[in-house]
């Protein structure tokens, strides 16, 4: 064989070798670790701990739940494929050379080096105010050639610091001449200081100028002269500046900084266990040991021996660990007594006198000192309500107030009792109160019972059982109605009512006036002066009705009563002003916050009115059953023309100016409409100008590009034409073209000019972005040129980014190699492939895998109105709780694995699932980065669906809210992946009933009264009951299990109001989720 068809040869068996090298790395596993849950008449305490003993143990290797793994994986079997063997035959020399000569040659050797290119230097950003070009360095006389014959003396003008000061960051000294020539300053040896420092520092002598001279300290410890020193400076006699001049007598003064101080310590006021830490901070650095000495421990006066404490009494006090961490090196120490501290003692810390500091000599001269105790006996050291008052008001919170914290890991159901029982009544231990509240009645005194076995942090017990009481006065006073100033009551009631609500009143005075529309702003009138007037103000209208009405009151309870109205009308409809107050007598105040004041309109005729630039629309419909109503005439409180409403019950008119209301009259009935029912400001309808637009769409060819190249810009224009007849049409000869201005990220101009559009509104440029631009997002300025009268949005801005970058070599994707469906407990294998764009596989390239794990959710088909999975309200935003606030998930993890690619580019990584994935779908995403040897890398992903188990239980009610007292009646079924019911399936429903209770630092809503229902599914849905004795929000929860003994689980929370619903008497806007 020749030597052409052995070095062809040679090179394909290398590529073979390269493509066959594959490096498979093992898996990595990483923990998962679960929240065990929380268990909770007695009373139930929730409180900030979890756990019978409070440290929770260390999870078995046996224990330990992985949430997933993953490892190297296997290409998946396929059919095999028979290819047919081929006979082959040695090439000739000839069919070599025709197969080589296709091969480019060689550059030379010198050919394959080039320089390194340097970027070129960028634009810098553009400066404000104009630049003014000037010589530098100016045109002056140098100092040193002042004459020396000058008789002027040498003098010291300035020098600081001076006297007690709390820092001096440095040392300056300025005299009336130069000193030293420009040339030197940055040439100064020791021999040419001037000035002399006692004591002797090491640091830095600096010119400022040729007349100031300063001292820098020289530390890596300290930014400044050390503490606890006194200096003196000194500008010795005879010293001589640039002129010849001398210093005729010797300048000193002196300075000192302060003595080592103590700025914080710990524990300072705050009980303490018998062997505390104590910790202490200092202004300075300081030797612990020498400080130690200075420090008396005393208990009650009796002096307590103390030494330092070590690194690991330090690691084990979270709090002392904060503060150490938190402050500088040097300037803290810890200590603490030798032996126990005795109980309910004042501890006093004494620091000094005579506190030495580790920068100088100077001392400390005065006592420094705080104080702290240990803790008591426990006892109990008062009880109430956060009231305050010797009664408490019903359903304020009760609390008990210990001398120590209650430790909430040793509490036990029945450590509380109470006398009587009080609904929904719950508890919560937050440090030395514990909370207790729930639905207390008033008038009613209640007896707590607290066990002798109740525990403080420290291990102490309580000792004696002790019964507490509680008294529960009578409910604040309560007047309310309706939230607004003027309603409509419903038509579809058999009379006109108006209905107020209150508390602890026995007689209510009450006053009606008979008005017109047009006494609405007299109204508003009224209504802007009555809280800002003890007089006696005018009241629009006819005054038909004013008595005290007696009212059936229970006491403490809210009690609702009705005005009928019919008899103070003329005939079935009208408007009146209703007024409501508390009775009173002669020498008592008005309770104007209790009052009650609304325009109250009694009709058939909805009215409804919309503006826009040149006209209004007023609609009119009967409330009884939304038809229009024709023949209604519109008017408003300015001449308006009497419009009258057609079949459709819509009226068109002219814009009233200053308008204040409509009305819409209908024989005897009239409706009236204000423009704002807000009795500050005098808002009115008005017209608003309408204007055409400009209606811009820009796009470039590539959205991002390297200095140097090329831009192609394209757009189009139309003109959004306003009014009733509004419409996109094209520009016409209103714009003839656009200018335009560049800007690179820095701000600066790359480019201005002025392109056309065409009789389409078309546009295209195209230009060439400067090498020495800065990188980021670059901005073109477009402004429309012509005939842009009425005419909007004349101006637009279209964003490209400038950046360097590689162009991509290589192609990456990914699949998942396994078919689904896929189920908790087992495995699948997912692949990236790499290719060449120029064609081929990329092998042995490195490979990242990052898997995440979420909980996700899946709703099988055709059960549109049941809920699947976990339920969120609508009106709750995705990742925050019902207040709003981001909410922290503790249910995805993330793990990553290392590989590369084969001989064919492609990598396989396994992923196996965990078992328990808390009955929920879990969504995995498998993002693999491939990277060659250029390290030029592409990322790409794909995603697969975990089902929990092969059964999904769904649950549905008719309504999301019930009143309190009403069964709550969920629908439960079971069906598989695809939807079919599944029957004789056993259905595990759950309700409780949601309190808030204080929880590991935190407020958190915990399970209570829970309530079971078992079931065997259906076909059809199956009904659960479940009772609701107290108001607040239940959780319904619904567990199936499939023959392999994998769970799924649905939840959803629905309200139960927690009292009598107030009865609607007037017209609502009703509102359907879809």
């Amino acid at each position: 064989m020749n030597s052409r068809v052995s070095l062809l040869l040679y090179r394909i068996a290398v590529i073979v070798i390269i493509w066959t090298l594959t490096v498979p790395l093992s898996a990595c596993n990483l923990p998962f670790q679960q929240t065990p849950e929380t268990n909770g008449q007695h009373i139930p305490v929730e409180s900030d701990s979890n756990s019978d003993s409070g440290v929770k143990p260390p999870m078995t290797e046996t224990e330990v739940s992985q949430p997933f793994s993953i490892g190297e994986g296997v290409e998946q079997p396929a059919d095999a494929i028979s290819v047919p063997s081929v006979v082959s035959e040695p090439l000739t020399d000839v069919e070599a050379d025709n197969i080589l000569s296709r091969l480019p040659a060689l550059p030379p050797e010198e050919e394959k080096q080039s320089d390194f290119s340097l970027a070129s230097d960028l634009l810098p950003p553009p400066r404000t105010g104009e630049t003014m070009e000037q010589q530098f360095p100016p045109v002056v006389t140098p100092e040193s050639e002042v004459s020396s014959s000058s008789n002027e003396p040498l003098h010291v003008l300035r020098f600081s610091p001076e006297g007690e000061i709390p820092v001096a960051p440095f040392i300056s000294v300025t005299f009336n001449q130069p000193m030293v020539p420009l040339a030197t300053l940055s040439d100064i040896s020791e021999k040419d200081i001037p000035v002399q420092v006692v004591p002797d520092l090491k640091g830095t002598w600096r010119w400022v100028g040729t007349k100031t001279l300063t001292f820098n300290y020289d530390s890596k410890l300290i930014d400044r002269l050390p503490k606890s020193t006194e200096y003196t400076v000194t500008v010795p006699a005879g010293t001589k500046s640039q002129s010849g001049a001398s210093l005729q007598e010797q300048v000193q003064w002196k300075f000192s900084t302060p003595p080592v101080k103590l700025l914080s310590g710990y524990p300072d006021g705050i009980t303490q266990p018998r062997d505390p830490l104590i910790f202490l901070e200092f202004d300075q650095r300081i030797d612990p040991q020498a400080v130690l000495n200075t420090i008396n421990l005393s208990v009650q006066g009796k002096p307590v021996a103390a030494r330092l404490s070590t690194d690991s009494d330090i690691e084990s006090n979270p709090k002392i660990k904060y503060r150490v961490k938190n402050s500088l090196e040097g300037r803290y120490m810890v200590i603490q007594p030798v032996e126990l501290l005795p109980l309910a003692s004042k501890i006093s810390v004494l620091i000094g006198p005579d506190t030495p500091s580790a920068e100088g000599p100077l001392k400390s001269r005065e006592f420094q000192s705080f104080s702290f105790s240990t803790y008591s006996p426990l006892e109990i050291v008062a009880h109430g309500c956060s009231w305050g008052a010797k009664e408490c008001p019903p359903l304020i919170p009760l609390n008990i107030q210990f001398n120590n914290p209650i430790d909430p890991r040793t509490f036990q159901e029945g450590m509380l009792q109470i006398d009587p029982d009080i609904p929904g009544v719950s508890a919560s231990i937050m440090g030395k109160t514990i909370n207790i509240q729930g639905e207390t009645r008033g008038r009613t005194t209640y007896t707590i019972s607290v066990s002798a076995d109740i525990q403080d942090i420290y291990g102490q017990k309580l000792g004696k059982d002790t019964r507490l009481k509680f008294t529960i006065g009578a409910a604040d006073k309560v007047l309310t109605g309706p939230s607004q100033n003027f309603i409509t009551l419903d038509p579809a009631t058999s009379e006109p009512i108006f209905t107020v609500y209150s508390i602890n009143y026995t007689k209510l005075d009450a006053q009606i006036y008979n008005v017109q529309p047009s006494d609405w702003p007299a109204f508003r009138k009224y209504l802007q002066e009555y809280r800002r007037t003890d007089e006696t103000l005018p009241i629009p209208g006819k005054k038909v009705f004013d008595k005290t009405i007696d009212v059936k009151s229970i006491p403490d309870s809210l009690t609702q009563t009705d005005i009928k109205l019919k008899e103070y009308l003329d005939g079935e409809t009208g408007h009146l002003l209703v007024i409501v107050k508390p009775h009173r007598s002669l020498f008592e105040k008005e309770e104007y916050w209790n009052t009650v004041q609304a325009w109250v309109q009694v009709t058939k005729v909805g009215l409804d009115a919309i503006v826009d630039d040149t006209q209004m629309i007023a609609w009119t419909t009967d409330l009884r059953n939304g038809s229009p109503l024709e023949g209604t005439v519109i008017q408003a409180n300015v001449e308006t023309g009497n419009p009258v409403t057609d079949s459709n019950g819509i009226a068109r008119l002219i814009i009233p100016p200053n308008a204040l209301y409509l009305t819409a009259t209908m024989g005897n009935d009239t409706s009236m409409l204000p423009r704002s029912i807000s009795y500050w400001g005098d808002e009115t309808w008005q017209s608003v100008p309408a204007f055409d637009e400009l209606r811009w769409f820009v796009f470039d060819d590539r959205q991002m590009y390297k200095p140097g190249e090329e831009v192609h810009i394209k757009g189009w224009l139309r003109r959004i034409v306003s009014g009733p007849k509004g419409n996109v049409s094209l520009l016409g000869s209103d714009v003839s073209s656009l200018s335009y201005q560049i800007l690179e990220p820095q701000g600066n101009e790359i480019g201005i000019g002025v392109v056309d559009v065409n009789p389409l509104g078309g546009f295209d440029m195209v230009f060439t972005i400067p090498t020495e631009t800065n990188l980021g997002q670059a901005q073109i300025h477009f402004s429309a040129i012509g005939s842009l009268t009425n005419l909007h949005t004349t101006n637009f801005i279209h964003r490209f980014e400038i950046q360097e970058f590689r162009r991509p070599e290589f192609e990456v994707s990914a699949k998942n190699e396994t078919p689904g469906p896929y189920f908790a407990g087992e495995s699948t294998v997912v692949s990236v492939e790499a290719n060449y764009y120029a064609g081929g596989p990329l092998p042995n390239a490195d490979v990242t895998w990052e898997v995440s794990k979420t909980t996700s959710n899946y709703s099988p088909p055709n059960w549109p109105d049941f809920i699947f999975g976990s339920w969120s309200p609508w009106w709750i935003l995705t990742g925050h709780d019902e207040f709003g606030d981001q909410s922290s998930s503790d249910d995805s993890d993330y793990q990553t694995y290392s590989g590369k690619t084969n001989t064919a580019g492609i990598h396989f990584l396994n992923i196996n699932f965990e078992k328990d994935q808390k009955m929920k779908p879990v969504s995995i995403n498998a993002q693999a980065t491939v990277m060659d040897v250029n390290r030029q890398a592409w990322t790409t992903s794909t995603n697969l669906l975990v089902h929990p188990s092969d059964l999904y239980v769904g649950l549905h009610s008719e309504r999301y809210f019930v009143e309190k007292g009403t069964p709550l009646k969920i629908d439960a079924i079971v069906t598989d992946l695809d939807g079919k019911p599944v029957e004789d399936r056993a259905v595990d429903v759950k309700a409780a009933r949601l309190d808030w209770k204080y929880f590991e630092g935190r407020w958190s809503e915990v399970e209570s009264d829970v309530q079971t229902c078992v079931i065997s599914s259906g076909l059809e849905p199956i009904q659960c009951e479940f009772q609701t004795p107290l108001g607040g929000s239940y959780r319904i929860t619904a567990i199936v299990e499939d023959g392999k003994s994998r769970k799924n689980m649905t939840e959803m929370t629905r309200w139960v109001s927690g009292g009598k619903r107030i009865p609607a008497r007037k017209v609502e806007h009703e509102e359907v989720t879809l």
